[in-house]
């Protein structure tokens, strides 16, 4: 588990962008899991994110994740949430990711993150909220679900 681990750390912490655009963001999330939340934009609708932390959900593991993410502004009009919006940028965001939680029953599997980012229009500051369905594949294969609420500083 530990090679799992590691190479999860290494592809977070290695991916850069190189956009023009690329922005940085840290901050916290809660829920399932609880930790540091971190977010490198490489391009205007495509950013990696990644957290560290635990497990409060589970059995208090170690915890980390790493997901490559696509931005949708049409679906925040579709559904009308715009009008809700008079200031900063309400954003809606989905993709796929790996994710391993270790401990007593460690686990590895997979995430297909889905959420709503609302950027603060006077202060660098993001908030977001998502839902991710989760795929176990070691030790054994089972589906869960897991959630979150953070906020986040634009550098």
């Amino acid at each position: 588990m530990r090679k799992y681990a590691v190479l999860l750390t290494v592809l977070l912490l290695a991916q850069t962008g190189g956009a023009a655009e690329e922005k940085r963001a840290v901050g916290i999330i809660l829920g399932s899991p609880t930790g540091l939340s971190v977010k490198w934009w490489t391009k205007p609708s495509v950013a990696w994110d990644g957290a560290v932390g635990w497990d409060v959900g589970g059995d208090g593991f170690f915890y980390l994740h790493a997901d490559y993410l696509l931005h949708n502004r049409d679906v925040v009009r579709k559904m009308d949430l715009e009008a809700a919006v008079t200031e900063g940028e309400l954003l809606f965001y989905y993709g796929l990711g790996g994710r391993l939680e270790a401990g007593d029953n460690s686990r590895l599997g997979g995430r297909l993150p889905l959420g709503l980012e609302y950027f603060f229009a006077d202060v660098p500051l993001q908030g977001f909220i998502e839902i991710v369905p989760l795929l176990d594949l070691l030790p054994k294969t089972a589906f869960r679900f897991q959630g979150g609420i953070g906020i986040r500083y634009l550098f």
